[in-house]
């Protein structure tokens, strides 16, 4: 048993269970107040909102008393330890970025990370991306229930795009009978390379990582149920089936 995995992450019911140790791929590092904020109500407003096999967690978590609650988030900020300077200085600029857009300022990140003009891939990308999710994340309605900045998203940042392409393509259902997140999903609309060009996309203008390979067949493989997903709404009571969208 490798003891030093523990907390590195790991992968459940077709969704990437991100690292909760140092290696957390979070762009705003998480903290025990950020925990416990997000392990009571299921979103933190840096963070986005738990889906999948998280949103379970999250709606069992809602019903321990808050000592429970900050118990948790205390030792596993712990195991996360305190960010590097260099990350939390990246952190920082990161808020100051977010911050002007919401001023409705400029903001030079974005023209930086923006894929490189006359690249048709990026372009179609875009053009996805402004049609099918700039007016809801990048609006002024805030978390839980307008879209997270994606220059924020542990998904868009993440080594492993599993996650972005089960949101993408399968959204987040409603919870029945209160307000909650909701997102539409994309499977009906948008083709695998479609979905893979918007995500490469999302990537570039969003994230400092590594552009990831493989996109339209991992698209595919989601689509078709070949990774068995589980979709949960946000109170993360199971009611969409297993293999949303999958072929007949």
């Amino acid at each position: 048993e490798d003891k030093d995995r523990h907390f590195a992450g790991g992968e459940a019911e077709g969704w990437q269970a991100y690292a909760i140790d140092g290696s957390s791929p979070a762009p705003i590092p998480w903290d025990r107040d950020s925990l416990a904020f997000y392990l009571r109500n299921g979103w933190h407003e840096l963070h986005g909102v738990s889906r999948g096999p998280m949103a379970e967690v999250t709606g069992n978590l809602g019903l321990l008393p808050d000592s429970d609650i900050n118990a948790i988030a205390t030792y596993v900020s712990s195991v996360m330890g305190e960010p590097t300077p260099e990350r939390r200085q990246r952190a920082d600029e990161l808020r100051e970025e977010i911050e002007g857009r919401s001023r409705g300022l400029a903001a030079a990140a974005d023209s930086q990370g923006s894929p490189t003009a006359g690249d048709a891939a990026a372009d179609r990308g875009a053009a996805i991306y402004a049609a099918a999710c700039a007016s809801c994340h990048e609006g002024s309605r805030p978390q839980p229930f307008g879209g997270l900045d994606f220059s924020l998203s542990t998904a868009v940042n993440a080594p492993n795009p599993q996650n972005i392409v089960n949101v993408t393509l399968f959204g987040l259902p409603p919870a029945d009978g209160e307000a909650s997140s909701v997102m539409p999903g994309f499977a009906g609309v948008l083709g695998d390379e479609q979905v893979a060009e918007l995500l490469a996309y999302m990537r570039e203008r969003f994230s400092d990582e590594p552009a990831w390979t493989g996109l339209a067949e991992q698209v595919r493989l989601t689509r078709t149920g070949e990774y068995k997903v589980s979709v949960r709404p946000a109170d993360g009571i199971e009611r969409a089936p297993i293999n949303v969208g999958a072929e007949e």
